[in-house]
C-alpha cells in the first residue's frame, strides 16, 4: 500500500497497448469517490506515449529491456509503439462498496466509460481459507447477500458453468 501517490496502484498493458489503470482499496469502506480518483488517473495518463509508458516500466521494473519487447515476448506478436495507450480501462478492486458506488460505476461504464468494479474478500471454510473476486456486490451487512455453491459436483461438475452463463 502507499500513501499519497498521485498514481494508480498498477498499471498494465493489454494485447491491444491500452493502458489499464487498477485502482485497489484494501481495507475499509470506500466511497463513490474511488470512482473519481481512478477516473481522474485514466484522463491523467491518457497523455502518456509509448516513451512515457516505457520509461515507467524501467524504473518501476529495473528492466534493461523495453515495454515493447517485454510485450512481443508476453503476447507473442508485435504492435506498434503508436499503438499503445490509445485507450485507457479502469478496473478498482476494493473489500467493501455501496450500491450507490455500484450505480455510479454502472452509470459511466453506460455512457462509454471503460470501468469496472470488483470485490474480494477472504472466507473460512472447515478451516480452509478462500480468496473470492467478484463484480457482485458483497456486503456483509445485508443478510439478503448470497453465495453460489455447486451442490451438484458430484454428479454433474459442469452444470454451475451451464447455470452461470444461461442466467439460471
Amino acid at each position: 500500500e502507499r500513501s499519497f501517490q498521485n498514481e494508480p496502484d498498477i498499471f498494465a498493458v493489454n494485447g491491444k497497448g491500452d493502458l489499464i489503470i487498477f485502482e485497489l482499496k484494501v481495507d475499509g469502506h470506500y466511497d463513490r469517490g474511488k470512482t473519481l480518483q481512478a477516473m481522474s488517473y485514466a484522463e491523467k495518463y491518457s497523455y502518456w506515449r509509448y516513451n512515457d509508458l516505457n520509461s515507467h516500466f524501467r524504473k518501476c521494473f529495473g528492466s534493461d529491456n523495453n515495454l515493447i519487447e517485454e510485450f512481443e515476448q508476453h503476447y507473442g506478436y508485435s504492435i506498434d509503439e503508436s499503438d499503445f495507450n490509445k485507450k485507457q480501462k479502469i478496473i478498482i478492486i476494493s473489500h467493501l462498496s455501496s450500491v450507490e458506488t455500484t450505480h455510479t460505476v454502472n452509470y459511466w461504464r453506460n455512457q462509454g466509460i471503460n470501468i469496472e468494479e470488483f470485490f474480494y474478500r477472504f472466507y473460512q471454510i472447515n478451516g480452509k481459507l478462500y480468496f473470492e473476486l467478484s463484480n457482485e456486490l458483497y456486503n456483509p451487512a445485508d443478510n439478503r447477500s448470497h453465495c453460489w455453491f455447486n451442490t451438484n459436483a458430484r454428479y454433474g461438475g459442469y452444470c454451475y458453468y451451464d447455470m452461470a452463463l444461461n442466467h439460471k
